[in-house]
């Protein structure tokens, strides 16, 4: 077996970080493509990742103590390191990470991951259903009819994420962020 990198990225609740984790790991029988013989070590490997926003603008960031065979590690992808201002959050949409280790016989290894950004959209759905007036035993109010709206909408674009359909995620997210801002919701500070 070859080495096969691995790694996951996800939004904090803040919306105005990511937090990347290599998962390749260490090779054992379990583990073909991990890192150590028979396949490629990290001895002498250094790491970059550049991060692609939706509008094209891309950075490359170098990564301290990555590569790494520790699948708990973190590496903290903030606002500014990626073209915003130091604690804005990022806005919802879909990314592309490209992870490019550099081995010591200079040789390079990669994988591609795009990442579906939704945490401002989902915290604004939340916030929507904070404002229901839950006195209200008979009735309907139109703040639970939008709320449960922007809940479904909200779910199809986790679907639509999780089955990297780009398409139906920008459609869906462009039509919440109109809701959200009708609502009146335009941050998640």
């Amino acid at each position: 077996m070859a080495l096969q990198l691995s790694f996951t990225t996800c939004e904090n609740k803040s919306c105005s970080s990511l937090e990347f984790k290599e998962l390749t790991g260490a090779y054992s029988v379990d583990n073909p493509n991990g890192w150590g013989a028979p396949n490629s070590v990290i001895a002498g490997a250094t790491a970059t990742l550049k991060v692609t926003l939706a509008n094209g603008n891309a950075t490359v960031l170098t990564m301290d103590n990555f590569p790494t065979t520790d699948t708990s590690q973190v590496f903290t992808i903030d606002a500014e390191d990626i073209g915003y201002s130091a604690g804005d959050q990022i806005p919802d949409q879909i990314i592309s990470l490209l992870y490019t280790v550099t081995l010591a016989d200079t040789n390079k290894v990669t994988q591609t991951q795009d990442v579906a950004l939704y945490c401002q959209t989902e915290c604004c759905v939340s916030k929507m259903f904070l404002d229901i007036d839950v006195d209200c035993e008979d009735c309907i109010s139109s703040l639970e009819g939008n709320a449960t709206k922007a809940y479904t909408l909200l779910q199809g674009l986790k679907f639509s994420a999780g089955c990297g359909n780009a398409t139906v995620f920008n459609k869906t997210l462009t039509y919440l962020q109109k809701i959200c801002t009708y609502a009146g919701c335009t941050n998640c500070k």
